[in-house]
C-alpha cells in the first residue's frame, strides 16, 4: 500500500470518527432535552414575529454541532392572547463542557466564554398593515454559576419588524438588540488584557417559500462580536402544521471567529 493511499485512509478514518462523535453528542442532547429552544419563534436566531396561538405551547430545540463540542439551546413558549407570548429558555448547554481552562494557554490568554443561562421571555407583536408588523421582546434571568463576569444577571432586549411581499411569498426581517455579558458572553482577562466585545447590534433575516406548505429557505444575521454574532443559511421542512424541522450552516462574523466557529445548526419546532 502506497504512502498516499495510507494517508487518505487515515483522513477518512478521522472524519468517520468525528462524525460518530458528533452523532453521539446529538443523540445525548436530544435525549436530555426532549421537548424544549430559543425564545419566541425564530428563523435560526432572529425572531420571525410569529406568535404562539392563544392557549397553546410552542417548543423549539436547537442543536449546534461545532468541530469540538455540541451546544443545545432550549425554549418553551405559551400564547397569552392579544399577540403576546411568554416562556422560559435554557441556553448554552455544551457537551463536552467548554469550561476546561486548566492548561497554560488558557491561563495566559483571553478565552471566549458563554455560560449556561436560564431566562424568562416575553414578546409582543403589533400589526401596522396587512404586510408590516413590528414587535418587542425581552429575556432576563441568571447564569447557573459564577464566572469571570461583573454580574450573574443576564438580559437581552430586542425590537423587530417583518415585511411580507405577498407576490413572491417572501418575508424580510430587521431589528436591533442590546444585552450584557452574562447573556452574550465574555473574554477571560488573564495574563493579557481581554479583547473588546460589543453587546448591541442589528438583526436581519429572510424567509422565502420554495414548496408551498412544505419547504422554505431561511437565513438570518446578527451583528457584533459576541456569542450570537453569526449568520445562518438553511431550510425549513414542514412535517405537518404542528411540527417542522430546520437545518442550516453557521458562519461567524468577521473578527468573531475566536468566539463562534463554523457549525451545523439543527432545530426541531413543535406546537402542542
Amino acid at each position: 500500500m502506497s504512502r498516499t493511499s495510507a494517508f487518505f485512509r487515515i483522513i477518512i478514518l478521522k472524519l468517520a470518527i468525528d462524525l460518530v462523535r458528533q452523532l453521539r453528542n446529538l443523540i445525548f442532547l436530544f435525549l436530555l432535552f426532549p421537548t424544549i429552544l430559543l425564545s419566541q419563534q425564530d428563523l435560526f436566531n432572529v425572531p420571525n414575529l410569529d406568535i404562539t396561538p392563544t392557549g397553546k405551547f410552542f417548543s423549539q430545540t436547537q442543536i449546534i454541532l461545532y468541530p469540538d463540542t455540541t451546544q443545545c439551546d432550549c425554549t418553551i413558549q405559551y400564547g397569552l392572547g392579544n399577540q403576546q407570548e411568554i416562556g422560559v429558555s435554557i441556553y448554552n448547554i455544551f457537551y463536552p463542557s467548554n469550561h476546561s481552562s486548566n492548561n497554560l494557554n488558557n491561563r495566559l490568554n483571553h478565552i471566549p466564554y458563554v455560560d449556561p443561562v436560564i431566562t424568562i421571555n416575553y414578546f409582543k407583536r403589533w400589526d401596522l398593515t396587512k404586510n408590516l408588523a413590528i414587535g418587542a421582546g425581552t429575556k432576563f434571568g441568571g447564569n447557573f454559576y459564577t464566572g469571570n463576569r461583573k454580574s450573574n444577571f443576564a438580559y437581552f432586549n430586542h425590537f423587530d419588524s417583518a415585511y411580507e411581499i405577498l407576490q413572491i411569498k417572501t418575508k424580510i426581517h430587521s431589528g436591533f438588540y442590546f444585552g450584557n455579558e452574562a447573556y452574550l458572553g465574555y473574554f477571560t482577562d488573564n495574563f493579557y488584557p481581554a479583547k473588546k466585545m460589543n453587546y448591541y447590534g442589528i438583526m436581519l433575516g429572510l424567509e422565502k417559500e420554495i414548496i408551498p406548505g412544505k419547504l422554505n429557505f431561511i437565513c438570518d444575521y446578527i451583528s457584533g462580536i459576541n456569542s450570537m454574532g453569526v449568520s445562518v443559511y438553511g431550510l425549513t421542512y414542514f412535517i405537518n402544521s404542528n411540527l417542522f424541522l430546520s437545518a442550516g450552516y453557521q458562519i461567524p462574523n468577521r473578527g468573531n471567529g475566536s468566539f463562534n466557529a463554523h457549525a451545523v445548526v439543527i432545530e426541531l419546532n413543535a406546537f402542542f
